[in-house]
């Protein structure tokens, strides 16, 4: 196996334990889930919504993660969420300056907001890598069966 596709699946195993871990924890402890979502800066009419939305679309991506057929779209979803949540983040330490709970589950929850950023920075990080190293292994795969 190249040292390309050996580094996407890490990165795809690690995208997978930490979105499982995330989802499997807000949903196991669904009511302290729910009840942080309310304090979240948006409708409270959504707090339910979010509260498995969130965790459901988390196992989604993992699910596209694990199959070679759904993996490109899979990464590139997986790296836009962790976008959307490190600028989800720092609007809430800009806005608020930390007075609203995280709703991450977990351990992750216990995170400071700094901690969270560099967190969820390195999950961007590692995706953006990902969706490049996959992409050249995958243009280097087209190239091995155009010339067979």
């Amino acid at each position: 196996m190249k040292a390309r596709a050996i580094i996407v699946e890490i990165i795809v195993f690690l995208f997978i334990v930490m979105f499982l871990y995330a989802s499997v924890s807000k949903l196991s402890h669904y009511q302290t889930s729910y009840l942080q979502m309310l304090n979240q800066p948006f409708p409270d009419q959504l707090a339910g919504f979010m509260t498995w939305a969130v965790p459901a679309f988390e196992i989604l991506i993992c699910i596209g993660l694990a199959f070679t057929q759904t993996r490109k779209l899979a990464l590139y979803t997986a790296t836009g969420l962790m976008t959307i949540f490190t600028g989800y983040v720092v609007y809430l330490w800009f806005f608020f300056k930390g007075a609203i709970p995280c709703s991450c589950g977990g351990a992750i929850s216990s995170l400071t907001w700094f901690q969270h950023i560099y967190f969820n920075s390195f999950f961007v990080i590692i995706g953006v890598i990902g969706i490049l190293l996959h992409r050249k292994d995958q243009s280097s795969t087209n190239r091995s069966f155009a010339r067979a």
